[in-house]
C-alpha cells in the first residue's frame, strides 16, 4: 500500500466537505476513485480512496475492495454497539443476483456506494471500530 500525503487545500471541495462534516476524532473521508469488473469471474471490484486528517496533513492511501467486503462490512456495522449506526439512516446497496452485471445496475450500486461511504464518515468513533480500520487498512 502507497501513501501519500497532502495539504488540505489540494483536495478537491467534496474531500474537504467530507473531512470538515466527519465526526470521528480523526477526520476522514472515503472515495470510490474507480470501479471495474473482472470479465472472468464478473467480479465487480472498487478502488476507494481513503484520506485521513493527521498533524495538519491529509494522509491519502487506495484500497480495492469487492462489494461483498463492502456488504461484510455494513453487516458488522450493524451488528455493533453503536448506537448512531442503529438509529441512523445509512442505507446499503442491496446485492442482486439477475442485474450484477447491468451497467445501469452497476451505476445505480457505485452512486449508493458513494453515499454510504459519505455516511460512514459522519459516524463518530468510526475509526475506532476494528473491523473498520481492518477494511480501510489503517494504521494509528
Amino acid at each position: 500500500m502507497n501513501a501519500k500525503c497532502c495539504r488540505v487545500e489540494d483536495l478537491s471541495y467534496e474531500k474537504r466537505r467530507m473531512i470538515d462534516n466527519s465526526l470521528d476524532a480523526k477526520s476522514i473521508y472515503l472515495t470510490v476513485e474507480s470501479s471495474g469488473m473482472d470479465p472472468k469471474s464478473k467480479t465487480v471490484y472498487y478502488q476507494i480512496e481513503v484520506g485521513v486528517f493527521i498533524e495538519g496533513n491529509i494522509n491519502i492511501h487506495v484500497v480495492t475492495l469487492r462489494y461483498s467486503q463492502l456488504s461484510l462490512l455494513n453487516s458488522e456495522l450493524t451488528k455493533s454497539k453503536s448506537e448512531w449506526f442503529q438509529n441512523s439512516q445509512i442505507v446499503f446497496p442491496p446485492k442482486s443476483w439477475i442485474q450484477k452485471s447491468d451497467p445501469t445496475f452497476l451505476s445505480d450500486r457505485l452512486e449508493k456506494l458513494k453515499l454510504y461511504l459519505e455516511c460512514l464518515t459522519k459516524i463518530p468513533n468510526i475509526t475506532s471500530n476494528s473491523t473498520f480500520k481492518e477494511m480501510f487498512k489503517l494504521k494509528f
